[in-house]
């Protein structure tokens, strides 16, 4: 993700209920090179002529990658885009030697937690009430990178 990204993606999840609705400031936040030693942080859009369709963005802390959000505009979805973001950013946390990638999902987003799923990601609890409007409890799920 690049500056010039960040308005069409603002516009690509301001309509979309499932989308992350984070201020500018968040996004922003991935673009610049983190500070502290252990911290790595990175975001990834995905286009097709020229239209941004979808986006991720994930952090890195110590050997630990927490995929902060994946999201697919509905019209495209089903058409491999969320797997390839889901690559790039598995690739980047081997790259960075990290033993896991961990995530929160929306309880009631069945068609997410399946898609993790689908990848390998094991459910490994849950946290009451994480989510807002609706308030809503998250899923936590983590895939294995390494072994032990």
């Amino acid at each position: 993700m690049r500056a010039d990204d960040l308005d069409p993606v603002l516009a690509l999840e301001s309509p979309e209920p499932e989308a992350p609705h984070w201020e500018r400031a968040a996004y922003e936040s991935f673009l610049i090179p983190s500070e502290a030693p252990n911290v790595q942080h990175a975001a990834w859009v995905a286009t097709c002529d020229g239209e941004r369709i979808g986006f991720a963005a994930a952090r890195i802390v110590f050997e630990i990658c927490d995929l902060e959000s994946v999201f697919v505009a509905a019209p495209c979805r089903k058409q491999g885009i969320g797997l390839a973001l889901m690559g790039a950013i598995n690739a980047w946390a081997r790259q960075h030697a990290c033993e896991r990638i961990e995530l929160e999902v929306r309880e009631s987003n069945r068609r997410a937690i399946r898609f993790y799923e689908r990848l390998g990601f094991l459910p490994e609890g849950r946290r009451e009430e994480y989510y807002r409007h609706p308030d809503e409890a998250a899923v936590l799920m983590a895939l294995e990178l390494r072994a032990g």
